[in-house]
């Protein structure tokens, strides 16, 4: 580990914080702030690529910094001729890939930085009807066999996908144009999230149960979406990873009763006790999930994790 890494570790970070900032537009008030934290991010920005590079690696992690030194430069021109909306808009969809590449180059040097997780309406919407597909397929599939062979496919789909990335850089370049709408920038340097989702689905249709299974999807599919629009929008108290007190609220809640309603649609042969016992426990142990989830993805850590918490109370219970 270098001691440029180090100082570009830190400063990704604050670039980290300045994007989650603009994730929402500054009031007029904020832009005088925001042009003096533009000042020192791009004198900082320009120290840092004027290290001589001694490596590839290091090398790489320049070309990075000079491409962000160059829409942090943009921006600041632009605020300073007129601020828009048009000008924010520009800088995000310039420096959300070019942050992402800086992340994988400082990981490849041992330096840990958070990805970026900016608001998406299109990939929230994608996570609710893939929840409610997926509660249909589990229900409604004549067997456990049909949902395993289901799910097989949809992980065989994006194994291939997965592997034709790492082959080609030309075909990783494709789908992520394919998938724009509902990916986020970091899927261009890791596995795919919808890949770990994959994994997740075909191991709950083959060990768990139809609740288990059907509780752990609602989870994902409600409570992460809700989670990430209340915790950008509200969210005050940092916790882990970037997510806040807020967010993990909001998860927990939303998850809990979309959880209450499935089980009042399906699995009303239980008792109202042990359906909301299943209910808060997979709305608790889903935010604990996504706020432990920090170098695995919480598409598959949370369906797991509220599939275990169900087998068990289950169990415990004898229900």
């Amino acid at each position: 580990m270098t001691t440029l890494a180090v100082e570009t570790g830190d400063f990704a970070k604050e670039l980290y914080d300045l994007l989650r900032t603009l994730d929402r537009p500054p009031g007029e008030e904020a832009l005088t702030a925001l042009r003096a934290r533009l000042d020192r991010m791009v004198e900082r920005c320009r120290e840092l690529t004027t290290d001589s590079a001694r490596d590839e690696a290091v090398a790489a992690l320049i070309r990075v910094l000079r491409e962000i030194l160059a829409s942090l430069e943009e921006l600041r021109e632009r605020i300073v001729r007129g601020w828009s909306p048009q000008a924010l808009s520009s800088f995000r969809t310039a420096a959300a890939p070019r942050y992402e590449a800086l992340v994988a180059r400082l990981r490849a040097l041992r330096v840990e930085v958070p990805s970026l997780r900016p608001s998406n309406v299109k990939r929230n919407a994608y996570h609710v009807a893939n929840a409610l597909f997926a509660a249909g397929c589990i229900e409604f599939l004549p067997s456990r066999s049909w949902l395993a062979a289901l799910s097989g496919s949809f992980l065989a789909f994006g194994l291939a996908l997965e592997i034709g990335r790492r082959i080609s850089p030309a075909w990783s370049r494709f789908s992520m144009k394919l998938f724009r709408a509902v990916a986020h920038p970091a899927e261009e340097f890791r596995v795919n999230s919808g890949t770990f989702y994959a994994i997740a689905l075909f191991t709950l249709a083959c060990l768990a149960g139809k609740l288990a299974c059907l509780l752990a999807v609602l989870s994902l599919g409600i409570g992460d979406p809700t989670a990430a629009l209340i915790g950008r929008r509200w969210g005050r108290t940092r916790l882990n990873a970037g997510r806040s007190l807020e967010g993990a609220l909001a998860f927990a809640v939303s998850a809990g009763l979309a959880c209450l309603i499935g089980l009042a649609l399906f699995h009303s042969n239980l008792s109202l006790s042990i359906r909301l016992m299943l209910a808060a426990a997979a709305g608790i142990t889903g935010a604990a999930a996504e706020l432990l989830s920090v170098r695995v993805d919480d598409n598959l850590t949370i369906p797991l994790a509220v599939a275990g918490s169900a087998e068990l109370l289950l169990w415990l219970t004898h229900a």
